[in-house]
């Protein structure tokens, strides 16, 4: 797909009105700082010692402190990338046809109609030992409805089960509280039962 059609797609959905869930501002830009300031510096530092076979703290580092050093200046590096995430942030509206994950102030990424969704289920970390976190699942009932913007749902199919993963991130509110206002919002008919949860 070229990058004028993947322009002309997104340009094509605007933001719905409803409750917006923004990232955090202060965690993102605390991740960011932290990477930069912190964990960066102190990987470039651990590997300058073991080049240079300093001591720290009256110890050489070993070949095992240098890597864990390039792993750490490697977490700098990719904290100077969110950079740009902290002014542009992720946000999770939920409307009342439709929810949507916006970036910035106008940039639709996905689009749901809560019409189209064939199945909604709460995943939670401590339920599965393979999940650090949760995430909400979702399923669609048509992947091509011309309502529906969602365009790696089949993709993320194969990867994960689900043509939609709604993750924690960086949002101050609970996965739970995000799962019971989609659910609200469907359908009565294509709601999960809830009452084995």
């Amino acid at each position: 797909m070229s990058l004028a059609l993947n322009d002309t797609a997104f340009a094509q959905f605007r933001p719905v009105e409803g409750r917006v869930f923004p990232e955090s501002f202060l965690l993102l830009a605390g991740e960011v700082l932290l990477g930069t300031f912190v964990l960066g510096p102190l990987g470039v530092l651990l590997m300058l010692a073991w080049w240079n076979e300093w001591s720290l703290a009256d110890r050489r580092i070993s070949l095992a402190g240098a890597l864990l050093g390039a792993l750490l200046a490697g977490v700098g590096f990719l904290s100077l990338l969110l950079l740009g995430k902290v002014y542009r942030r992720e946000s999770l509206i939920i409307g009342k046809d439709y929810f949507q994950v916006v970036v910035g102030a106008d940039k639709v990424t996905q689009q749901i109609p809560y019409r189209n969704i064939a199945k909604l289920s709460l995943m939670r970390g401590h339920e599965n030992p393979n999940l650090i976190r949760g995430f909400i699942g979702i399923d669609l009932a048509n992947t091509k409805d011309s309502e529906t913007w969602c365009p790696a749902a089949e993709t993320s199919m194969k990867l994960h089960g689900w043509h939609c993963r709604i993750e924690p991130g960086l949002r101050p509110v609970p996965l739970e509280q995000l799962y019971e206002l989609i659910m609200i919002q469907m359908p009565p008919r294509s709601r999960p039962d809830t009452s084995s949860q």
